[in-house]
């Protein structure tokens, strides 16, 4: 797996808009606190 700045970058970018999508169509507040936790892991790494 190639570790380029560009598309890992572009990525995390699509993924934070995938994210607010998921929240969008979601009705679970326990949902919404998962997917918040992921997306902070996920920013980290």
């Amino acid at each position: 797996m190639l570790q380029l700045p560009g598309p890992l970058k572009f990525l995390k970018t699509f993924f934070q808009i995938f994210v607010i999508m998921i929240k969008m169509v979601s009705y679970s507040a326990k949902q919404l606190l998962v997917i918040d936790l992921f997306q902070i892991a996920w920013l980290l790494f």
